[in-house]
């Protein structure tokens, strides 16, 4: 309890002493009333004009200047930005900018620092708005914010006409480092931060990182980044954070979202990551937009990083900087391959991120996502097993292991039955395939009834006789004629009841339908009119040719008849297992009841899958 209690204190005591320097820090800042003026042409005027390597400016409002500063004012036509100037202005110094403001407005129409390339570092603190667009940055841009901006915000807004407390960086190109921390976690600041349409260029060990804490919103979309070297992006209770359509390159990403308010609006879809994404999020909101096939097969947990980077320096013999692990590309990838599901920490920070995506997915009713995260979920799992089994091998792990891989291939896990289906069709066909070349009882193709339609067209080549002729004669003992069969029906009237007579005749005549449908088929199809061996010779090479075919035809039905059968046996013995009866002797008698427990099996996965799915 003590140690608990301790924690605590320790919790709130680093709390008042960051509230207490942020206090500190923004009671040295100047009043807004304080602050000197510039116009945007003056502020100019002064970078262009210094003699120092490092332009400094500190406590300032740079103001929009009907007058003087047209060249900073744009309007927008056709989804084009039109500055009234867009020659590019060389600024050779590097900037220190502290507590220095711009009037803009960055909508319709409005002003801002456009079309200046800035060939030294760039260096901004405490800044309400100030907005950039067209610029180059060579050396790299930082933007931090630190202490609470409401103050200034508010002043600014009763007093200047043109003015947006917006920070923004829009169709910009930075090379090397960008480090934009903006807001505070003990104060709200109304402030919107917005970039778009950016390129990020890598140079040597380049760091980009962006932060923001307690803020009205952030939109970061349309951006670019080359290179190979980590982003990093920590946002934390912003209203509005849309992270849309950036094409985060060959770069691996942390995005880390944490102490999301239930009023927020949190959008990230459209982007493009190549490399793993670390990611955390602490809270989701119903109303939340994580599209998954932003990061999918590509998020790791941030969190599972971090342990196993502690258990890296925890066991290190040499002193190591937990940064320098911590952004080391070899580490990561070894940890994606093989860490994550190895090391338990790590295994049980990944479960979690991931369980808390399906769970805010079916919060959603979006069964198409939490599908495929429970279907990542289920991988991470089997590796897991894997990985022990090959450790410690036991018959728990070995089954887990092999029945998970076995559900991936059979049913995604249970998240796709149609896919269960399919693999039974397949088992359905494969051993239907074996059973066509044994034979079954339920099969009328076999040797006896090939040899004798073989002596039926040798009798029909050698005799006159007509096909329909020699079949008619081979079926006179099996079925009598009509006229006999009245006869007899005739003879019988007096012995029989008169109905049963009146039923006979359709029942005969519905019997004999086959023996009908073969009588007038050989004689439609009769071409020979007379032997064989009688014919001229081009005569026997066109019979020969339609006698070839139609035998072919026959042939043909007779494999269809076949393969019927044996699938018909196939598809009873999957489902059924033949209801206690194997119509076959010998090595697929056996086979049928290999194929009858699995047809038990699959099926019984199929109905369990079917059943989550109408669940869900």
């Amino acid at each position: 309890m003590s140690k608990k209690l301790s924690i605590i204190s320790l919790k709130q005591i680093c709390f008042i002493a960051l509230l207490f320097l942020s206090l500190q820090s923004f009671l040295a800042q100047k009043s807004p009333s304080e602050l000197k003026k510039y116009s945007h042409t003056d502020f100019i005027k002064l970078l262009t004009e210094s003699k120092d390597s490092i332009f400094s400016l500190k406590d300032a409002f740079i103001f929009f200047d009907t007058k003087k500063d047209s060249s900073f004012y744009y309007e927008i036509s056709d989804n084009q930005l039109n500055f009234s100037s867009s020659d590019t202005l060389t600024i050779d110094v590097e900037i220190d900018l502290k507590n220095v403001h711009f009037e803009n407005r960055f909508e319709e129409t409005g002003v801002a620092l456009h079309h200046i390339k800035f060939t030294k570092p760039v260096t901004i603190v405490n800044v309400a708005a100030i907005v950039f667009s067209n610029c180059v940055f060579k050396e790299g841009l930082t933007v931090d914010v630190d202490v609470p901006m409401n103050p200034y915000i508010d002043y600014f807004e009763l007093n200047s006409i043109f003015y947006d407390n917006e920070i923004a960086v829009n169709e910009c190109a930075i090379y090397g480092d960008v480090a934009i921390d903006i807001g505070t976690i003990e104060t709200f600041s109304a402030l919107f931060v917005s970039i778009v349409n950016t390129d990020f260029i890598e140079t040597t060990d380049t760091k980009r990182e962006l932060s923001v804490n307690n803020i009205r919103s952030i939109d970061f979309y349309g951006n670019i980044f080359e290179g190979k070297d980590m982003i990093s992006l920590f946002l934390d209770k912003s209203g509005s954070t849309q992270i849309i359509s950036n094409d985060f390159g060959d770069a691996s990403v942390i995005l880390f979202q944490a102490g999301i308010s239930s009023s927020a609006i949190n959008v990230i879809e459209d982007n493009i990551f190549r490399k793993p994404v670390l990611l955390e999020v602490e809270n989701f909101n119903k109303t939340d937009n994580y599209q998954w096939k932003n990061w999918k097969s590509k998020m790791i947990s941030y969190q599972g990083f971090v342990e196993h980077i502690k258990n890296i320096e925890k066991n290190s013999t040499t002193t190591v900087e937990l940064e320098e692990l911590f952004y080391n590309d070899s580490i990561l990838k070894i940890y994606v391959d093989n860490y994550r599901y190895e090391f338990e920490k790590s295994y049980k920070n990944e479960k979690r991120l991931l369980g808390s995506f399906y769970d805010f997915y079916k919060s959603q009713y979006d069964t198409d996502y939490s599908n495929e995260t429970y279907v990542a979920l289920k991988d991470l799992e089997t590796k897991r097993y894997q990985y022990l089994n090959e450790k410690k091998s036991s018959f728990k792990t070995y089954f887990t292991w092999k029945i998970n891989q076995f559900l991936k291939v059979f049913s995604a896990y249970g998240t796709e039955p149609s896919r269960s289906i399919m693999m039974s069709i397949y088992v359905v066909f494969i051993f239907a395939f074996i059973y066509l070349f044994f034979p079954n009882s339920w099969d009328t193709i076999n040797r006896n009834r090939l040899i004798k339609r073989i002596r039926f067209y040798t009798r029909y080549f050698r005799n006159k006789e007509s096909m329909k002729e020699i079949y008619q004669e081979e079926k006179k003992d099996e079925l009598m004629t009509f006229t006999e069969f009245k006869e007899y029906m005739h003879k019988s009237q007096k012995e029989t009841p008169s109905y049963f007579i009146w039923l006979a005749k359709p029942i005969y005549y519905f019997s004999s339908t086959n023996y009908r449908i073969i009588s007038k088929l050989f004689d439609k199809t009769d071409v020979l009119k007379g032997k064989w061996v009688d014919l001229p010779k081009r005569k026997k090479i066109i019979v020969s040719f339609l006698m070839g075919l139609w035998i072919v035809v026959l042939l043909f039905f007779d494999l269809l008849l076949k393969f019927i059968n044996a699938l018909t046996l196939s598809l009873n013995t999957f489902t059924t297992l033949g209801f206690g009866e194997i119509p076959t002797k010998g090595l697929p008698r056996y086979l049928s009841i290999i194929q009858g427990f699995i047809g038990w099996f699959m099926l019984s996965i199929f109905s369990v899958s079917l059943i989550s799915q109408l669940l869900n």
